[in-house]
């Protein structure tokens, strides 16, 4: 559980991953410019000096890829566009390291194809990556990492406003009150009560008019 929630019970920012893939996309970007662009450069783009013309293709080559890789900034967190050039330099010196370690005939030769090749992308993406990353992260803050608990306030909040509203049902009409037999008796015996006075009154009324 700890690889994924920090002490104070929030997830962990997955930003070295993506910076890690970033990188990786990068490299591609580049490799595919290599490729494409290489040959045509040297037959439109020829300089006098061999030196100089592999160094203005790789520059072109560079800017071209760190145009394209710069759009990583359109993501939210500006982090990752960053950490992808960032990475370009880490793995550059990695690659020095690796050929330190080979021998002295073969050391030369691919410190030559390593600065050749790898400099330029890792310098120039850095030149602009950062910035740009300082200018954006002025009007763009950094995201505000929530606990899991306000997280899961959250989606709960969601689905309750998601959730159709149910409509109050109309009120019942009300129901006579239902009455006994006891009472039904007493009723009619009222009725029946009420009858022979008014039989009475009507009788003697009657009588005194005649």
């Amino acid at each position: 559980m700890n690889l994924f929630i920090d002490k104070n019970h929030r997830r962990k920012s997955p930003i070295a991953i993506a910076g890690f893939f970033a990188t990786l996309l990068d490299l591609c970007i580049y490799g595919v410019l290599y490729t494409l662009l290489a040959e045509p450069l040297y037959r439109q783009l020829t300089l006098p000096s061999t030196a100089a013309t592999n160094a203005v293709h790789t520059l072109i080559i560079a800017l071209a890829g760190t145009a394209i890789g710069s759009l990583l900034f359109l993501l939210r967190d500006k982090r990752v566009a960053l950490f992808g050039f960032v990475g370009l330099a880490v793995v550059l010196v990695m690659f020095y390291f690796a050929a330190w370690m080979l021998d002295t005939d073969q050391r030369a030769t691919m410190v030559q194809l390593i600065t050749l090749y790898g400099v330029a992308p890792a310098l120039i993406g850095n030149a602009v990556a950062w910035p740009v990353y300082l200018k954006l992260r002025k009007t763009h803050p950094l995201p505000v990492q929530k606990t899991l608990q306000e997280e899961m306030r959250e989606a709960a909040g969601t689905k309750a406003d998601a959730a159709p509203k149910a409509h109050p049902a109309a009120p019942a009409a009300e129901e006579r009150p239902r009455r006994s037999p006891q009472e039904d008796a007493m009723l009619l015996f009222e009725d029946g009560e009420d009858a022979g006075c008014h039989r009475r009154r009507n009788t003697h009324g009657k009588d005194e008019d005649s």
